[in-house]
């Protein structure tokens, strides 16, 4: 692998969200020539702690307003939870940015994910949805054995998230199945959840209905 920076200057970096998305996108930044990673928000404290010692010289801050005012930078990564890419994602645009990342889902409605690729096109910058499940060796190689029919015809396709939520894991399966199966037909789709019934958490609210 070529590690000669393409640009005259490593672009600063700033991550919102310390996440697995986030640790992925800091520790990435930090082992690049290309980029030097400068500041990492999160509402947690453990978690900025985490980054504080992991990455000695980077910044941390409680909240993204407060980051974007006080270390603005040429690059930010998106990487909290979808309900709220959106306010994030805007909030950064009004940086001098050279590019962005927002994770996948762009927002939890298509609507929300329309108007961040519309505010980022305005910008004219370039835009990075990372989507290890449709770039890596073995999926793709599913993909294409069975649209060459190696498995005989496709009759049923099941998914299952276990411990993981449908908005932050489920969306790279129904994304996967879309690919898999192409313009064939469906003849039916069975959803079922086993959580608890009422579930309040900061990514959202999902209520169970008889």
């Amino acid at each position: 692998m070529d590690d000669t920076p393409v640009v005259n200057r490593p672009l600063t970096a700033s991550v919102v969200g310390g996440g697995v998305g986030g640790q992925l996108s800091a520790q990435a930044l930090s082992n690049s020539p290309n980029f030097a990673l400068r500041a990492v928000a999160d509402r947690n404290e453990r978690v900025r702690e985490q980054i504080a010692t992991q990455y000695r010289g980077v910044r941390t801050f409680s909240s993204h307003e407060m980051m974007f005012t006080e270390c603005p930078t040429d690059v930010v990564c998106v990487s909290t939870y979808p309900s709220s890419h959106e306010e994030v994602a805007l909030a950064a645009l009004q940086l001098p940015l050279a590019g962005i990342l927002v994770e996948k889902p762009l927002g939890d409605t298509y609507a929300a994910g329309r108007r961040i690729l519309d505010a980022i096109e305005g910008r004219r910058l370039p835009v990075v949805v990372p989507h290890g499940l449709l770039a890596r060796a073995t999926p793709l190689d599913v993909l294409q054995c069975v649209r060459r029919g190696c498995i005989g015809v496709l009759s049923l396709v099941e998914v299952q998230c276990a411990h993981l939520d449908i908005i932050n894991a489920g969306i790279y399966w129904v994304n996967f199945f879309v690919h898999l199966i192409g313009d064939e037909p469906i003849h039916s789709v069975l959803a079922a959840y086993s959580g608890p019934r009422n579930l309040d958490s900061e990514r959202g609210r999902l209520e169970v209905v008889d």
